[in-house]
């Protein structure tokens, strides 16, 4: 059957962020899509999590990533980590809004199982070109209504102005 995309927001950002959070999150949609595109004021990698009531910072999440940047691949793993890398080795940002990523959340509704993510960048920095896919899981059964998405290192980086999100609810046709 087709789902249905259906917009629940969008945030553009006027000036430097250090997170981005989206919050009370419907349990209406099968699945959630948030697509963006972003830059960091310092090069760094971006990261979330997801929580339900209050964004999950324990180590109890994983993900694996497949990297190529044109020339090479590799892979590489984080297990047991308190945040999930939505790019790996490519997947750094600069001071540019040259980094569009996707993130699917799959029946991030259920409250009877781990939930699982699939993340995929595209990354024109110069320094840092490529493409990264991967997936991970949060091990928790807990239903998510909330997401934020930061730079990873927490010493006042900001996502740039101009910088935009938008999270998608998807339903089943």
């Amino acid at each position: 059957m087709p789902a249905t995309y259906e917009p629940i927001a969008t945030t553009t950002l006027s000036s430097g962020a250090t997170s981005v959070s989206f919050t009370s999150i419907s349990s209406t949609y099968t699945d959630l899509f948030i697509v963006g595109q972003t830059g960091c004021s310092t090069t760094d990698y971006l990261t979330f999590r997801v929580g339900n009531g209050s964004v999950d910072t324990s180590s109890v999440y994983s993900a694996t990533f497949l990297d190529g940047n044109g020339t090479t691949v590799s892979s590489s793993r984080a297990g047991g980590s308190s945040k999930i890398y939505v790019g790996s080795t490519v997947g750094i940002m600069n001071n540019s809004l040259n980094y569009s990523f996707y993130i699917n959340l799959m029946n991030y509704s259920n409250t009877t199982t781990f939930k699982t993510f699939l993340n995929r960048i595209a990354n024109n920095n110069s320094s840092f070109p490529g493409t990264t896919g991967s997936v991970g899981v949060w091990r928790s059964t807990s239903a998510i209504n909330i997401v934020t998405i930061a730079p990873d290192t927490n010493d006042g980086r900001t996502l740039i102005a101009g910088s935009t999100f938008t999270l998608y609810g998807i339903k089943a046709a």
